[in-house]
């Protein structure tokens, strides 16, 4: 299945392939309806590129995969699936799409409520023991969402690091 993203706002894809250029134009083209030009990309190297595209109201279906430079272009044929939009119903992708000179990976990043989140940390910990507090998250939704900020607080004022060797030697909480 070719990669895909939502039609109902900016989707990020990664595309792999060979000579890319920092000054290459990209697009998406649907055989005799829409073209979609990417209005931002991200050149990594002359084999990685992340582009952005705004899909609000794109015509749903397959589209080709067009790179250009002045001398020379390349197309993944049906190598980007354009999908209905959804209303953060926590619907994912993440599918490689196959042949031609591209492989194209879909980096969903939709809005705030498609963020999906998992935090892990033990049921119960001892006065003043080190634990790890783990917090996973990823994109449920279709579409980009900006980079998510999470703020997290102690409310009993147990201090909290990003790393064990962070957490001040001589913190403690008073209990009860």
């Amino acid at each position: 299945m070719a990669s895909s993203g939502g039609n109902t706002g900016n989707v990020t894809v990664q595309l792999r392939g060979a000579k890319f250029t920092p000054d290459m134009a990209i697009r998406l083209e649907k055989p005799g309806l829409d073209t979609v030009v990417a209005h931002k990309l991200f050149y990594v190297s002359s084999a990685e590129v992340y582009i952005t595209l705004n899909l609000n109201g794109a015509a749903v279906g397959q589209y080709d995969v067009v790179a250009e430079k002045p001398q020379e272009s390349a197309t993944l044929g049906n190598g980007f699936q354009v999908l209905a939009g959804d209303a953060g119903t926590g619907l994912s992708s993440g599918n490689t799409g196959g042949g031609g000179a591209f492989t194209c990976t879909i980096v969903n990043t939709g809005n705030d409520h498609r963020l999906e989140k998992n935090y892990q940390y033990p049921a119960s910990v001892r006065l003043n023991q080190v634990v790890p507090i783990t917090l996973q998250f990823g994109n449920g939704g279709l579409v980009d969402i900006p980079a998510p900020t999470r703020l997290m607080v102690s409310l009993g004022g147990t201090p909290l690091a990003l790393e064990a060797k962070d957490v001040p030697k001589t913190a403690t909480k008073n209990c009860c």
